[in-house]
């Protein structure tokens, strides 16, 4: 009889699924505040392509992502990413996709930054 190890087991009791929110497309500066996720999300972000700062809007903690850094959130802190020039943002637009993920961007000719934003959902098994 074989054991089942205990993340496994975990995996099997626990439903996950996931979903793309936003692709931003940025040019600095730019600056995006996320609230506090509710309960059972775990807030994501991969950077595909420039560098990000992820800042703790409490502690003022900050850490510098690059080009295939992934962030998991699994508490739902609030945070803040930004480009770390600490100049205003430049102004957004939004168009939202047929796949249901939404596209922001800016027109700035500065640092460029590709990043992918998400959410995954977590609930036990009854």
């Amino acid at each position: 009889m074989s054991e089942v190890d205990w993340l496994s087991h975990l995996l099997q009791i626990i439903t996950v699924t996931g979903q793309l929110e936003v692709r931003c497309a940025y040019g600095a500066p730019w600056r995006v505040a996320w609230s506090r996720a509710g309960a059972n999300e775990i807030p994501y972000h991969v950077i595909v392509n420039g560098r990000a700062i992820l800042e703790d809007p409490e502690t003022r903690a900050a850490r510098e992502l690059v080009s295939g850094d992934i962030v998991l959130l699994p508490h739902g802190a609030a945070h803040v990413l930004h480009d770390g020039s600490g100049q205003t943002p430049i102004h957004t637009r939004q168009h939202r996709r047929s796949a249901g993920w939404m596209l922001s961007e800016n027109d700035s000719q500065g640092e460029q930054l590709d990043l992918l934003c998400g959410r995954i959902f977590h609930r036990a098994a009854p």
